[in-house]
């Protein structure tokens, strides 16, 4: 705790959490439905058109991320929820590194998935 508070680490987890929505609401996915989370405890989640869960799109995003050296996990009763729970201490260039390959997987995987819908 002397940690956290010595080094701001809430201030910067609500920053920098703040930071991750907006950079995940900026993907280019007809299939996000919804950012949301507090500090850094984030999900996103993704629907089809006819509102029903993705589920594999996010499996597939998943499969996409660790590729690439980047970790995160699927949540929600229907597993349609991508969740990010990255660490305190990163810094916001870590986090744009990570993001820079979260966003690339989210456009890719939805995009194909989002085709196959129509």
């Amino acid at each position: 705790i002397e940690y956290v508070e010595a080094h701001d680490l809430l201030d910067h987890a609500t920053e920098l959490g703040e930071y991750v929505r907006d950079r995940l609401r900026e993907a280019d996915s007809p299939m996000l439905a919804e950012v949301r989370g507090e500090g850094l405890l984030i999900g996103a989640e993704f629907r089809h058109r006819d509102g029903s869960p993705a589920k594999e799109v996010v499996k597939e995003i998943q499969t996409r991320c660790y590729e690439r050296g980047v970790l995160v996990w699927t949540a929600g009763r229907r597993g349609s929820v991508l969740r990010l729970l990255p660490p305190l201490v990163m810094t916001r260039e870590m986090a744009a590194t990570g993001l820079d390959v979260i966003v690339d997987a989210v456009e890719n995987a939805t995009r194909r998935a989002a085709a196959a819908d129509d």
